[in-house]
Order: structure tokens, then sequence, then C-alpha cells
């Protein structure tokens, strides 16, 4: 979230409950992992309640908030979560500078510590590398990054993975910067790099996961997809 929300006690336990969809949280349970008083608790998860974003189920003296994750306004909800972490988090950094592409591009899949990296990066001599964008004209290393898969319809659940594609070359792409934001959100990051001029011709094609990715994507920063 944009760090000053985090001064406001409702935004801290809205967030909290965003970013743990499945979690069942006990009053006192949630007020000690958040350092705010369980009074404090009880009157915003009744106000998100009246909202309709969760319900508080009553078992003797314990109240249980429950978020509410098949209503629209909550899928919606979460995804600004994300979207509000990541950008925090410094998402864009993960492009680097984006020069100009001067050097041959590995074919290598690359896996670095705990991220799962899945890369398509061979050219071939004839393949067009070059393209125009946003009135660029030249080699971008990194032309578009988007979210997919559940984060971006905003049905994650608590064991979820984060999706993110680059349309670019591996090479380029920051995976420590990956690596910093998936410990700072705690869940682990997914993250597939495939070259533009394949993805462009995937999209002729019909591929599938293209095609899944098109239909349901944010576009985080760079060229339309």
């Amino acid at each position: 979230m944009i760090p000053e929300f985090n001064t406001f006690a409702g935004n801290k336990i809205l967030q909290w409950l965003l970013m743990n969809p499945d979690s069942r949280f006990h009053i006192n349970e949630l007020a000690r992992e958040l350092g705010i008083s369980p009074s404090t608790v009880l009157r915003y998860a009744n106000v998100f309640q009246e909202a309709g974003i969760v319900t508080i189920e009553k078992t003797g003296t314990a109240h249980q908030i429950i978020l509410k994750n098949e209503k629209p306004v909550v899928k919606e909800l979460k995804k600004c979560a994300i979207l509000l972490l990541l950008n925090e988090y410094g998402i864009e950094e993960i492009a680097g500078d984006r020069r100009e592409l001067t050097e041959d591009i590995s074919d290598e899949i690359t896996g670095r510590n705990e991220i799962n990296v899945v890369s398509e990066n061979r050219v071939a001599e004839n393949d067009e590398s070059t393209y125009a964008v946003a009135g660029h004209e030249g080699s971008l290393n990194v032309m578009s990054v988007a979210l997919y898969g559940s984060a971006a319809s905003g049905t994650f659940s608590d064991a979820s993975d984060l999706d993110i594609l680059v349309i670019g070359e591996a090479d380029h792409v920051d995976k420590d910067t990956i690596l910093a934001i998936q410990k700072k959100i705690g869940r682990p990051i997914q993250l597939t790099v495939i070259p533009w001029y394949r993805f462009e011709r995937k999209k002729k094609e019909g591929d599938p996961f293209v095609q899944s990715v098109l239909e349901n994507h944010i576009l985080l920063f760079g060229a339309e997809l």
C-alpha cells in the first residue's frame, strides 16, 4: 500500500484481510498481528461488514472475520491491494535502464534463487528484432510488463502465486528486484519472459497461454499487449 495509508488503522486491517483472503481471523489474533487494539479491529470489522465485504461470525465471546471473496467489490479491492504493493515496492525497476539491445540474446532458461523464471529467448537469424513503441524506434530490452492470472482477476487465494509476464529479454530483467518484491509481498512470483517477436507470433497462432493472458491481464507498464 501507499506507506502513509498504513497510518490509518482501518486501511491496515483491510490490507491484511485482502492479502490473506482465505484466512479466518479472530479479533484478538488480528489485533496482535497488526499491533492494534482489539476494540479498533472490531470497530472496523463492523464497518466492513456493513459495507458487505466481510462477515463476522460469533462463537461464544469470540468474533471471527471472514472476507467475502465472491463479491465483485472484494475482487476489485484485492486487485487494488496487489497493484498498490507492486507500485510501492518498485515493479518498474525490474526493467533496468531499458537501453537499446547491443548484444546477442541468450536462449538460456533461467531460474534464480526462489523465483520461477520461464524464458523463451532465442532469436533466429532472420527474425525481426526491432520495433516502434511510444514514439521510440529501436530495440528495447523490456517492452511490456503485465500482471495476469488470479491476481489480475482478483480471485487469488492465500496459496496463489503472483503471475507476471515480461515481453522482452530475460538478460535485462532485474531479478534481484523481483526477489525483493517477492519477499516484501510474502508470496511467490511466477515470472514469465517472452521476447516481443515471439509473443506476437504466438498471438497470431492463437497460443492458449497467450490468449489467456490477453483475456485477463493488467498492464503494469509499457506497450499494450
